[in-house]
């Protein structure tokens, strides 16, 4: 019989301890194996229980979740997501995320929701639980200031980037490798929750040679930018109605997918403006979202590209893409950049 997969859970406030304890342990393949109210606690335990994963709140008094996540990461590395409440301009997220978290999900909200939340907790966990431990080990994101020379005539005029669990670090590496000169827009599908993609943006804005900003519906596309698409809704590309320049739509027409925003409506619809101008990317994640994307752009004679299993940390998202006979080029993440300013 399968080994169970044994869970910590850090959480402050004791009803929600008992909440998040009683939605994981009803799933058969999983155990709970201890409680904390605290990171000072949970790392104790951790070193008692030695759990597969650790599932944490992000803030608690005495010590956070991100003291849990340094102290965790330095001593017994064990996966782990954070359950977050916080506000989204907080940086917090990113920080954890950085030293080594595994990913992050919202806290469980009212009781018609919770099955929902359940549902996405518990796959994660499942991805968690066999993720190589390297991998979680972050380096710190370099900047690059120096500008590329550039042909005239572009190959390609517009680069898409899709991710979920891992992509946040990933976007980071590849964005700010990105020359300041870059002739293009980039838009990036970061399937995270909601409330924290505004951060995300501000974050990777301070990390970027080139401008970056959270999309606002029906604004221009504009090169050398770089635009994250909302949360909250699938968004698509399309042609303003009057000066026919490129723009960005949202949308509430809801695909058969719980992935928001959908990185395969977003790919698809840039092919119907740009054609094969178009360079899709999909790195890491948890899914096949984005598969069904790079074949729109791969049959529209775009450029395609998968992140390797190598430097992946959820590897079924390229794996999807790249199972289908979509992507031209699999690629390990350092080369990605220099693989994206090349093919201009």
């Amino acid at each position: 019989m399968k080994d169970k997969i044994k869970i910590l859970v850090v959480e402050d406030l004791g009803l929600m301890r008992l909440i998040i304890s009683n939605m994981l342990s009803r799933n058969a393949e999983i155990e709970v194996v201890g409680a904390a109210s605290n990171g000072k606690e949970g790392f104790e335990k951790a070193l008692q229980r030695k759990p597969d994963v650790i599932v944490s709140d992000m803030v608690m008094p005495e010590y956070d979740g991100l003291h849990l996540v340094k102290a965790v990461m330095e001593s017994i590395p064990t996966p782990i997501i954070l359950v977050s409440a916080l506000e989204k301009d907080s940086p917090q997220i990113f920080e954890a995320l950085q030293a080594g978290a595994f990913d992050f999900v919202d806290k469980p909200g009212s009781q018609e929701s919770r099955n929902a939340d359940n549902d996405t907790l518990i796959r994660i966990i499942k991805e968690a639980s066999k993720v190589d431990l390297a991998k979680l080990q972050r380096k710190e994101v370099v900047i690059n200031q120096v500008k590329h020379d550039f042909p005239k005539d572009l190959i390609h005029d517009i680069a898409i980037i899709g991710a979920s669990t891992g992509g946040t670090s990933a976007i980071e590496t590849i964005i700010g490798s990105f020359p300041k000169n870059l002739p293009i827009p980039i838009i990036i599908a970061q399937q995270t929750p909601q409330p924290f993609l505004e951060s995300f943006a501000k974050r990777l804005n301070g990390l970027s040679p080139i401008p970056v900003k959270l999309a606002e519906n029906k604004e221009i596309i504009v090169p050398g930018k770089v635009y994250v698409a909302p949360g909250w809704t699938d968004m698509v590309i399309n042609r303003a109605s009057n000066e026919g320049e490129p723009v960005m739509e949202f949308t509430s027409e809801k695909l058969n997918q719980s992935n928001v925003p959908s990185i395969d409506r977003l790919l698809e619809s840039a092919t119907h403006i740009y054609g094969e101008k178009v360079m899709g990317i999909l790195l890491t994640g948890i899914g096949a979202d984005g598969a069904q994307g790079l074949a729109c752009v791969n049959e529209r004679g775009g450029f395609t590209i998968a992140q390797n299993e190598a430097s992946s940390l959820v590897f079924s998202k390229p794996k999807a893409a790249i199972d289908l006979g979509v992507v031209k080029k699999v690629a390990d993440l350092a080369d990605i950049p220099g693989l994206i300013v090349g093919s201009l």
